[in-house]
């Protein structure tokens, strides 16, 4: 269940990229793919971090005999969560600044962004 879970993200994430392109009135080209493979890479550390941070709660509470409800359920969600804001930040902070350089690289952007031809 949870590498589904985890799968979902990634057609999400496309369909968002793509609707984002389409409104800033870009076009799919090898810039705009590299771009996509950047992003769904970060998208899909969100979930498996979330995911292994709850499992590792879960088994926390119930070896402390904690009994599995909603309450619990809701104070793991709000615990992962901030157990994992950082880490997820640092991660999408690092990658955007790494990938600063290339927007000022004209040379570079004008041989990549050429329409692909679908």
């Amino acid at each position: 269940m949870l590498p589904l879970i985890i799968m979902m993200a990634i057609p999400l994430g496309i369909t968002g990229g793509m609707i984002l392109l389409w409104a800033a009135g870009g076009t799919l080209n090898v810039m705009s793919a590299t771009g996509f493979i950047v992003i769904l890479g970060l998208i899909v550390d969100d979930p498996i971090l979330k995911l292994e941070t709850l499992n590792r709660l879960e088994k926390k509470y119930m070896d402390m005999g904690a009994v599995f409800d909603e309450r619990l359920l809701g104070k793991m969600i709000h615990e992962a969560g901030s157990n994992c804001l950082k880490p997820l930040l640092m991660v999408s902070l690092t990658t955007s600044v790494a990938l600063v350089p290339v927007l000022f690289r004209t040379e570079l952007a004008t041989n990549f962004s050429c329409r692909w031809p679908w």
